[in-house]
């Protein structure tokens, strides 16, 4: 089977997100970064439940959205900060 058939054009969105993940990358603080890379990410998902109200699409963006806050529950807990920074010391 031809994969190309199942593959998405892109959106338009391809030439905004370099300069924002060239700015994460040179932050001093790994938490600043992820924090400003989830709040776009955030307001993606928000773009794309517009118009939806309890389809697939609501619930999957839904699922991100709460995959997003699950990931923030763990790095503010106790030990999250350390394994953030441990991750980003190892790029």
């Amino acid at each position: 089977k031809d994969p190309n058939k199942y593959l998405r054009l892109s959106d338009g969105s391809g030439p905004f997100i370099a300069p924002l993940a060239h700015w994460a990358v040179n932050q001093d603080s790994p938490m600043d970064a992820e924090r400003y890379l989830d709040k776009i990410r955030w307001e993606k998902i928000e773009e794309i439940k517009t118009g939806h109200y309890f389809d697939t699409e609501y619930l999957a963006a839904y699922g991100l959205q709460l995959q997003i806050l699950e990931r923030w529950d763990r790095i503010n807990s106790g030990d999250g900060m350390k394994i953030l920074e441990g991750l980003t010391e190892k790029i």
